[in-house]
């Protein structure tokens, strides 16, 4: 007995179950995609304001440098503006700026151009340090002679630089320090002698006499 196949030109159930789950996947897709192109701002064409500097801290003066990192837009920049936040403005494109005074100061760009404008603004961008205050310090023995060779130590005071001379003495560059502090002077064959700095905000000159060292007392030190 031969059974009779039956003939089916438009598929089966589930192949036509398959395209149209396939075909509503892909109407999700592009429904989805439409969405994400309307939700996607339009560029206006404003500026884009950044910049960069060459230093961020130092001891006044300071000198820094700015350099523009702008991104002008669609249209020339119109009006180019930098505040460096001590009273001080410029419209040059890479300005270079001279800060005076201890502090920190935030500096900031802007742009403008036909469109719009932008600011970029970098808080505390630069610490200005006090300037170091110099020291003169002249030292003779008790006849009256000038002496050279003098070295300073401190503890509790912060010496930068020093420099010696037979005509000049020693010239010491220290931190600033309201509140003073002790500065220990040597040379060798005398005694040290001890000059405490009061307010250490301003430069000053000092003079000071030594003692030799005895003879036997030298030679009591060197025997140990």
């Amino acid at each position: 007995m031969h059974t009779r196949g039956e003939n089916h030109p438009h598929g089966s159930g589930h192949e036509r179950t398959g395209v149209l789950w396939a075909l509503g996947i892909l109407g999700i897709l592009l429904g989805l995609t439409a969405c994400l192109r309307q939700d996607r701002p339009a560029s206006t064409g404003e500026p884009m304001a950044a910049f960069a500097l060459d230093r961020s801290e130092g001891k006044a003066p300071l000198q820094v440098r700015f350099r523009d990192h702008s991104a002008p837009g669609t249209q020339p920049v119109l009006q180019r503006i930098w505040d460096f936040g001590d009273g001080h403005t410029s419209e040059s494109v890479n300005p270079s700026h001279r800060y005076e005074q201890p502090g920190v100061y935030t500096v900031s760009l802007t742009l403008r151009n036909a469109i719009g404008e932008s600011i970029q603004t970098w808080e505390s961008a630069i610490e200005v340090l006090p300037r170091d205050v110099v020291v003169s310090i002249v030292a003779q023995d008790r006849s009256g002679q000038r002496l050279d060779g003098l070295e300073a130590v401190s503890e509790n005071l912060q010496i930068e630089r020093q420099e010696t001379s037979s005509d000049k003495g020693l010239k010491l560059w220290l931190r600033p320090r309201e509140a003073g502090g002790l500065l220990r002077i040597r040379r060798a064959g005398y005694r040290d002698s001890l000059l405490f700095l009061n307010q250490l905000t301003g430069g000053a000159d000092y003079r000071l006499t030594l003692l030799p060292i005895p003879a036997e007392e030298s030679m009591a030190v060197a025997a140990r």
